[in-house]
């Protein structure tokens, strides 16, 4: 898999948890791929991956050199089991989380969002600046005012 092809993994149990072994085969017949994706948690009527099951993920994409995007849109939604800290992992040098203030902050509609990465992959961060500022949509000034406004009030 490469250039513009995915792989898409799908839930694998009957409470969607992702099959750990089947991501390790696919990295190692699959040396071309650069970048797993994982939303976590799921849409809120999806799943909440364990800390333990990430962390196995995040070592897989470690060993097999290969990028990790965490989708974290819906931190903060709680299960029936009440909210569980989301399992982020900052001092990883290849996992990219991935946030947005529509969820997190009630923000729906201000299409604003945020992204965390460790602070060695300086490049990285000035490669997507550039693509950035070749797009000619982004968000409104506005919704950029209300984000500073709810990183200022908190959660």
């Amino acid at each position: 898999c490469h250039g513009d092809s995915s792989v898409i993994v799908g839930p694998t149990t009957e409470h969607g948890i992702p099959n750990v072994e089947w991501l390790k085969t696919t990295l190692q017949e699959n040396p071309k791929i650069d970048m797993v994706t994982v939303v976590n948690p799921g849409n809120p009527t999806g799943v909440s991956l364990s800390k333990d099951l990430l962390q196995s993920i995040v070592d897989l994409c470690r060993e097999y050199n290969v990028w990790l995007i965490l989708d974290c849109t819906y931190e903060y939604f709680t299960t029936p089991t009440g909210h569980q800290p989301l399992a982020t992992f900052p001092d990883e040098e290849h996992v990219i989380h991935i946030f947005s203030f529509s969820k997190s902050y009630a923000m729906a509609g201000y299409r604003c969002g945020y992204l965390v990465m460790h602070p060695s992959h300086t490049e990285v961060w000035q490669n997507m600046l550039k693509v950035q500022d070749t797009l000619p949509i982004g968000p409104p000034r506005i919704s950029q005012w209300a984000a500073i406004g709810a990183l200022q009030a908190g959660s």
